[in-house]
Protein backbone atom coordinates (compact mmCIF):
# COMPACT_ATOMS: atom_id res chain seq x y z
CA UNK A 1 0.00 0.00 0.00
CA UNK A 2 0.99 3.21 -0.75
CA UNK A 3 -0.70 6.30 0.47
CA UNK A 4 0.45 10.15 -0.21
CA UNK A 5 1.91 11.84 2.76
CA UNK A 6 -0.19 14.74 2.11
CA UNK A 7 -3.26 12.63 2.69
CA UNK A 8 -1.91 11.61 6.28
CA UNK A 9 -0.91 15.45 7.05
CA UNK A 10 -4.37 16.36 6.16
CA UNK A 11 -5.93 13.40 8.55
CA UNK A 12 -3.84 14.96 11.33
CA UNK A 13 -4.82 18.68 11.03
CA UNK A 14 -8.77 17.39 10.31
CA UNK A 15 -8.60 15.36 13.86
CA UNK A 16 -6.80 18.18 15.29
CA UNK A 17 -9.20 20.53 14.37
CA UNK A 18 -11.65 18.49 14.96
CA UNK A 19 -13.57 20.28 11.78
CA UNK A 20 -12.95 20.61 8.15
CA UNK A 21 -12.87 23.93 7.31
CA UNK A 22 -10.78 24.65 10.53
CA UNK A 23 -8.17 22.42 8.87
CA UNK A 24 -8.89 23.76 5.51
CA UNK A 25 -7.88 27.62 7.00
CA UNK A 26 -4.51 26.46 8.78
CA UNK A 27 -3.37 24.59 5.29
CA UNK A 28 -4.13 27.65 3.32
CA UNK A 29 -6.62 24.92 1.55
CA UNK A 30 -10.07 24.66 0.46
CA UNK A 31 -12.56 22.63 2.78
CA UNK A 32 -13.75 20.82 -0.55
CA UNK A 33 -10.18 19.94 -1.06
CA UNK A 34 -10.23 18.60 2.38
CA UNK A 35 -13.20 16.55 2.24
CA UNK A 36 -11.42 14.84 -1.09
CA UNK A 37 -8.48 14.08 0.51
CA UNK A 38 -10.04 12.32 3.33
CA UNK A 39 -12.89 10.38 1.24
CA UNK A 40 -9.50 8.93 -0.27
CA UNK A 41 -7.62 8.49 2.23
CA UNK A 42 -10.39 6.49 3.78
CA UNK A 43 -11.05 4.57 0.63
CA UNK A 44 -7.22 3.15 0.41
CA UNK A 45 -7.28 2.69 3.60
CA UNK A 46 -10.92 0.87 3.57
CA UNK A 47 -12.27 1.97 6.51
CA UNK A 48 -14.02 4.91 8.33
CA UNK A 49 -11.71 7.58 9.92
CA UNK A 50 -14.52 10.17 11.09
CA UNK A 51 -17.66 10.18 12.21
CA UNK A 52 -19.11 13.32 10.53
CA UNK A 53 -22.08 15.83 12.30
CA UNK A 54 -22.93 19.12 12.09
CA UNK A 55 -21.02 19.53 15.20
CA UNK A 56 -17.71 18.66 13.25
CA UNK A 57 -16.28 15.37 12.77
CA UNK A 58 -14.85 12.65 15.53
CA UNK A 59 -12.31 9.60 14.80
CA UNK A 60 -13.54 6.28 14.51
CA UNK A 61 -11.59 3.42 16.69
CA UNK A 62 -9.94 3.23 13.62
CA UNK A 63 -9.33 6.74 13.05
CA UNK A 64 -8.24 6.96 16.88
CA UNK A 65 -5.42 4.01 15.90
CA UNK A 66 -4.32 6.11 13.23
CA UNK A 67 -4.18 8.57 15.09
CA UNK A 68 -1.79 7.86 17.77
CA UNK A 69 0.70 7.16 14.81
CA UNK A 70 0.42 9.87 12.54
CA UNK A 71 0.63 12.41 15.38
CA UNK A 72 4.07 11.16 16.58
CA UNK A 73 5.56 10.88 12.61
CA UNK A 74 4.02 14.57 12.01
CA UNK A 75 5.80 15.61 14.88
CA UNK A 76 9.01 14.33 14.06
CA UNK A 77 8.85 15.72 10.55
CA UNK A 78 8.10 18.85 12.37
CA UNK A 79 11.49 18.84 14.23
CA UNK A 80 13.84 17.44 11.67
CA UNK A 81 12.11 20.72 9.49
CA UNK A 82 12.85 23.05 12.39
CA UNK A 83 16.61 21.63 12.95
CA UNK A 84 17.05 21.74 9.40
CA UNK A 85 16.23 25.50 9.14
CA UNK A 86 18.24 26.18 12.34
CA UNK A 87 21.29 24.39 10.44
CA UNK A 88 20.44 26.02 7.01
CA UNK A 89 20.35 29.45 8.95
CA UNK A 90 23.36 28.80 10.74
CA UNK A 91 21.77 28.42 14.60
CA UNK A 92 22.97 25.18 15.40
CA UNK A 93 25.31 22.52 14.38
CA UNK A 94 28.57 22.01 14.36
CA UNK A 95 31.93 21.58 12.23
CA UNK A 96 35.05 19.30 12.85
CA UNK A 97 38.48 20.22 11.73
CA UNK A 98 41.21 17.82 11.19
CA UNK A 99 44.96 20.33 11.32
CA UNK A 100 48.05 19.18 10.03
CA UNK A 101 51.28 19.19 12.57
CA UNK A 102 53.08 20.81 8.75
CA UNK A 103 50.91 23.29 9.12
CA UNK A 104 52.98 26.13 10.52
CA UNK A 105 51.87 28.22 13.63
CA UNK A 106 52.42 31.65 11.73
CA UNK A 107 50.41 30.75 9.12
CA UNK A 108 47.47 29.72 11.68
CA UNK A 109 47.79 32.64 13.67
CA UNK A 110 48.23 35.10 10.75
CA UNK A 111 45.72 33.45 7.90
CA UNK A 112 43.19 30.92 9.94
CA UNK A 113 42.41 32.54 12.99
CA UNK A 114 41.23 35.78 11.85
CA UNK A 115 38.77 33.48 9.61
CA UNK A 116 37.55 31.38 12.14
CA UNK A 117 37.16 34.39 14.94
CA UNK A 118 35.16 36.34 12.14
CA UNK A 119 32.76 33.21 10.97
CA UNK A 120 32.31 32.40 15.35
CA UNK A 121 31.37 36.00 15.43
CA UNK A 122 29.07 36.21 13.15
CA UNK A 123 27.60 32.07 14.12
CA UNK A 124 28.54 31.73 17.76
CA UNK A 125 26.00 28.63 18.15
CA UNK A 126 27.94 26.73 15.58
CA UNK A 127 29.98 24.62 17.63
CA UNK A 128 33.74 23.79 16.48
CA UNK A 129 36.04 20.84 17.10
CA UNK A 130 39.60 20.84 16.05
CA UNK A 131 42.26 17.68 16.00
CA UNK A 132 45.54 17.40 15.60
CA UNK A 133 47.26 14.56 13.71
CA UNK A 134 49.91 13.46 10.86
CA UNK A 135 48.73 14.54 7.31
CA UNK A 136 48.69 11.02 6.67
CA UNK A 137 46.08 10.34 9.39
CA UNK A 138 43.86 13.64 8.29
CA UNK A 139 43.14 12.50 5.07
CA UNK A 140 42.32 9.08 5.99
CA UNK A 141 40.30 10.37 8.66
CA UNK A 142 38.81 12.60 5.86
CA UNK A 143 37.75 9.44 3.41
CA UNK A 144 36.10 8.19 6.49
CA UNK A 145 33.97 11.35 7.07
CA UNK A 146 35.87 11.89 10.82
CA UNK A 147 36.44 15.55 9.73
CA UNK A 148 34.17 18.21 7.72
CA UNK A 149 37.99 20.25 7.06
CA UNK A 150 40.74 19.77 7.08
CA UNK A 151 44.28 21.95 6.57
CA UNK A 152 47.46 19.98 5.81
CA UNK A 153 50.97 21.09 4.25
CA UNK A 154 52.49 19.48 1.60
CA UNK A 155 55.15 19.15 -1.15
CA UNK A 156 53.58 21.32 -4.08
CA UNK A 157 52.06 18.95 -7.05
CA UNK A 158 53.49 15.62 -4.63
CA UNK A 159 49.82 14.63 -3.47
CA UNK A 160 46.29 15.13 -5.06
CA UNK A 161 43.47 15.04 -2.31
CA UNK A 162 39.86 14.83 -3.14
CA UNK A 163 38.16 18.45 -2.59
CA UNK A 164 41.20 20.24 -2.20
CA UNK A 165 42.12 23.98 -2.55
CA UNK A 166 45.56 25.47 -2.02
CA UNK A 167 45.52 28.66 0.40
CA UNK A 168 49.48 28.91 0.15
CA UNK A 169 52.89 28.24 -1.43
CA UNK A 170 56.15 28.80 0.25
CA UNK A 171 59.61 27.66 -0.39
CA UNK A 172 61.46 26.88 3.32
CA UNK A 173 64.72 28.88 4.49
CA UNK A 174 67.53 27.17 5.63
CA UNK A 175 68.27 28.37 8.97
CA UNK A 176 70.94 28.28 11.69
CA UNK A 177 71.62 29.61 14.82
CA UNK A 178 74.99 31.85 15.23
CA UNK A 179 77.38 28.99 16.41
CA UNK A 180 76.93 27.85 12.91
CA UNK A 181 76.87 31.10 10.99
CA UNK A 182 80.16 30.13 9.36
CA UNK A 183 77.71 28.43 6.94
CA UNK A 184 75.81 31.89 5.71
CA UNK A 185 79.20 33.04 4.09
CA UNK A 186 78.63 30.75 0.88
CA UNK A 187 76.53 28.31 -0.85
CA UNK A 188 76.22 24.96 0.71
CA UNK A 189 76.51 21.51 -1.14
CA UNK A 190 74.20 19.27 0.33
CA UNK A 191 77.47 16.69 1.34
CA UNK A 192 78.39 19.35 3.61
CA UNK A 193 75.24 20.38 4.98
CA UNK A 194 74.82 16.30 6.03
CA UNK A 195 77.68 16.88 8.22
CA UNK A 196 75.90 19.36 9.79
CA UNK A 197 73.09 18.50 13.02
CA UNK A 198 69.94 18.64 11.40
CA UNK A 199 66.41 19.51 13.55
CA UNK A 200 63.09 18.41 12.26
CA UNK A 201 59.70 17.55 12.87
CA UNK A 202 59.35 14.27 13.44
CA UNK A 203 59.17 11.12 11.39
CA UNK A 204 55.65 10.51 10.76
CA UNK A 205 55.04 14.21 9.37
CA UNK A 206 54.85 15.12 5.88
CA UNK A 207 57.85 18.22 6.26
CA UNK A 208 60.35 15.07 7.50
CA UNK A 209 59.16 12.62 4.25
CA UNK A 210 59.54 15.82 2.14
CA UNK A 211 63.17 16.72 3.13
CA UNK A 212 63.76 12.90 2.94
CA UNK A 213 62.96 13.17 -0.75
CA UNK A 214 65.14 15.71 -1.16
CA UNK A 215 67.98 15.09 0.55
CA UNK A 216 68.02 11.70 -1.47
CA UNK A 217 67.53 13.66 -5.15
CA UNK A 218 70.43 15.15 -3.81
CA UNK A 219 72.46 11.91 -3.20
CA UNK A 220 72.17 13.28 0.48
CA UNK A 221 71.79 11.36 3.88
CA UNK A 222 68.53 13.25 5.85
CA UNK A 223 69.20 12.18 9.19
CA UNK A 224 67.87 14.57 11.91
CA UNK A 225 69.81 14.38 15.51
CA UNK A 226 66.57 16.46 16.86
CA UNK A 227 62.42 15.02 15.90
CA UNK A 228 60.13 17.63 17.14
CA UNK A 229 57.03 17.99 17.65
CA UNK A 230 56.10 21.36 16.17
CA UNK A 231 57.63 24.21 13.69
CA UNK A 232 57.84 26.19 16.58
CA UNK A 233 59.83 24.25 18.89
CA UNK A 234 62.24 23.68 15.62
CA UNK A 235 62.52 27.40 15.52
CA UNK A 236 63.52 27.35 19.07
CA UNK A 237 65.80 24.96 18.98
CA UNK A 238 67.78 26.16 16.22
CA UNK A 239 67.98 29.67 18.06
CA UNK A 240 69.58 27.77 20.89
CA UNK A 241 72.37 26.02 18.15
CA UNK A 242 71.23 22.93 17.80
CA UNK A 243 71.36 22.71 14.34
CA UNK A 244 70.13 22.69 10.74
CA UNK A 245 66.39 24.12 10.25
CA UNK A 246 64.23 24.28 7.34
CA UNK A 247 61.19 26.88 8.07
CA UNK A 248 58.82 29.21 6.52
CA UNK A 249 60.17 32.53 5.77
CA UNK A 250 57.00 33.88 8.26
CA UNK A 251 58.09 31.75 11.18
CA UNK A 252 61.88 32.87 10.98
CA UNK A 253 61.06 36.63 9.40
CA UNK A 254 61.46 38.03 13.48
CA UNK A 255 64.36 35.76 14.51
CA UNK A 256 66.57 36.66 11.33
CA UNK A 257 65.33 40.27 11.85
CA UNK A 258 66.63 39.86 15.52
CA UNK A 259 70.12 37.92 14.70
CA UNK A 260 69.13 34.87 16.51
CA UNK A 261 68.87 32.94 13.25
CA UNK A 262 71.05 33.19 10.02
CA UNK A 263 70.07 32.59 6.28
CA UNK A 264 71.97 29.30 4.81
CA UNK A 265 72.07 29.40 1.20
CA UNK A 266 71.96 26.18 -0.57
CA UNK A 267 73.59 24.83 -3.88
CA UNK A 268 69.48 23.83 -4.75
CA UNK A 269 66.18 25.97 -3.65
CA UNK A 270 64.07 23.65 -1.23
CA UNK A 271 60.80 22.37 -2.73
CA UNK A 272 57.73 24.47 -2.80
CA UNK A 273 55.72 23.56 -0.46
CA UNK A 274 51.57 24.29 0.08
CA UNK A 275 48.74 24.64 3.30
CA UNK A 276 46.30 23.68 1.59
CA UNK A 277 42.36 22.96 2.74
CA UNK A 278 40.06 19.67 1.99
CA UNK A 279 36.62 19.22 2.12
CA UNK A 280 35.03 15.71 2.88
CA UNK A 281 31.94 13.81 1.30
CA UNK A 282 30.45 14.84 4.80
CA UNK A 283 31.85 18.31 5.09
CA UNK A 284 30.59 19.11 1.43
CA UNK A 285 26.71 18.49 2.98
CA UNK A 286 27.58 20.78 5.97
CA UNK A 287 26.03 23.99 4.97
CA UNK A 288 27.85 25.51 7.85
CA UNK A 289 30.75 23.68 7.04
CA UNK A 290 31.13 24.90 3.30
CA UNK A 291 30.53 28.32 4.15
CA UNK A 292 33.93 28.52 6.44
CA UNK A 293 35.57 26.40 3.78
CA UNK A 294 34.34 29.66 1.28
CA UNK A 295 35.61 32.00 3.94
CA UNK A 296 39.11 30.08 4.27
CA UNK A 297 39.28 29.64 0.28
CA UNK A 298 39.33 33.47 -0.04
CA UNK A 299 42.79 33.50 1.26
CA UNK A 300 44.83 34.59 -1.60
CA UNK A 301 47.69 31.92 -3.21
CA UNK A 302 51.05 33.39 -2.93
CA UNK A 303 54.70 32.66 -1.93
CA UNK A 304 55.61 33.32 1.88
Amino acid sequence: MSVSYEYYKIFYHVAKCKSFNKAAAALFNSQPNITRAINNLERELDCKLFIRSHKGVELTPEGKELYQHVSVAHHQIELAENMLTTIHDFKSGSITIGMSFDVSEIFIHEKLLPVVEAFHRDYPDIHLQTALDTTSNIVADMSNNMYDIAFVTDELNFHTYPGEQTLVEFRDLVVVGRKFSELCSKKVSFEELSAYPIISLWSQTETYETYKRFFEKNNANFAPQLELASKELVKIFAERDFGVAFLSPKTVAGSIRNKKLFKIELEKDTPVRCSKILASEKGKRNRAAMNLFDEFAKISVHII
